[in-house]
């Protein structure tokens, strides 16, 4: 990553853009972490007590 930050400075010769470059490689994983779901998880359909308890045992 170092090798990229110091390509963008010498490029453009800002600071600023050469950390946001460094920052949208965590910023890019957590958009692709947001289509995960863990295995077995499903979505709540409402508040019922009944439900939950069967999902847990």
């Amino acid at each position: 990553m170092p090798v990229v930050l110091g390509v963008v400075f010498q490029a453009t010769g800002s600071s600023f853009l050469a950390f946001a470059t460094l920052a949208a490689g965590p910023l890019l994983g957590m958009l692709l972490m947001l289509g995960v779901r863990e295995h077995g998880a499903r979505p709540a359909a409402d508040d019922n007590t009944e439900d939950t308890a069967k999902a847990v045992s």
